[in-house]
Parts: C-alpha cells; structure tokens; sequence
C-alpha cells in the first residue's frame, strides 16, 4: 500500500485507526531503510551522526509496529464496545432516550394518579381494576428506577462524547 492510499483511508473505529498506522509504519520502515543503505554507500561504513538518526528513526518505526499490536491486544480484550453513528443518528437517539426517561415517569405517574383517584372513592368495589393500577405504577416506576437510570447514564455518555467531538473539531479548526 502506498502513502498516497493510506492518506485517502478514513478510519471510523479504533480497530481502523490502528490499522491505518499500523500500514504507514509498515511502509516507511522499507523506505527509510533503503535511504540509510544508499547513503551508507555513499559516504562510508564509518561512524555518522545523520546514518545514525535514519536509522534510529527505522528502529523507532519497528518498536511502535510492536507497541500498535500490543495497544490493539489490549483494546481487543477489554468489554469495551465501540458504536459508530452519524450525527443525526446520534441526535435522533438522544431525543428518543430522553422521550423514553420521560415516558417511563409519565406513566407511572398516570397509574398512580388513577389509583389514588379509585382508592379515595370509597364506593369503589373494583379490586381488580385497583389492584391492576397499583401493579403496573409499580412496574413503571420500578422500570423507570433501573432501566431509566441505564437511560439516563447512556444519553449523558451519548451527550458526552458529542461535546467532545465538538470540542475536537473547533480545536482542529
């Protein structure tokens, strides 16, 4: 692969970039071998600072090709999970987290408000339907407790890493 090709790749994910730098430092380390070869021939087998940079520069390159594989092990056993979306998906899901958190709160605010309401009239015989209420507001709030919070914590994540990007882009810019 050439540099020119290399310079046209857009890597998307973490696995991408890595391979990405991992092709550049494969195709320099020929490249800057070949030079320090031919100005060996050049100018001597003896002892010179120049040769000595070059070199260090095509040792420099095959010590990062070991620590990309090693970052890349590393990456590849953790948990971690990397999602691409574009930025109307990632807004689209923003809102529908957020719509969900409030959802989830709405409704098991209604049921409760229903409940309350049959529980007060105290002509009310219907068990059943008291009992169905007081069920699902439970269910509701208890699901709006622990997947609400799941909810809450991956729109922050969400938000998070898009004010990063922003960030990113007005440093770059």
């Amino acid at each position: 692969m050439t540099i020119r090709n290399l310079l046209s790749q857009n890597p998307l994910s973490y696995n991408e970039l890595l391979d990405l730098f991992e092709a550049y430092v494969a195709t320099i380390g020929g490249p800057i071998n070949k030079g320090h070869d031919m100005l060996r021939e050049v100018i001597g087998m003896g002892e010179n600072t120049a040769l000595g940079h070059i070199f260090g520069v095509a040792c420099d390159a095959e010590d990062m090709a070991k620590r990309l594989k090693q970052l890349r092990a590393a990456h590849n056993t953790g948990t971690e999970v990397t999602l691409i979306l574009t930025r109307n998906e990632a807004d689209r899901l923003e809102y529908t987290l957020c719509e969900m958190d409030r959802m989830f709160s709405a409704a098991g605010s209604a049921f409760e408000l229903l409940h309350d309401r049959a529980a007060a009239d105290v002509e009310n015989d219907d068990i059943g339907s008291m009992a169905v209420m007081s069920l699902a507001q439970r269910a509701l709030m208890d699901t709006d407790e622990k997947e609400g919070a799941f909810l809450r914590l991956f729109s922050r994540k969400l938000r998070e890493a898009r004010q990063y990007e922003d960030f990113t882009r007005e440093e770059a810019a």
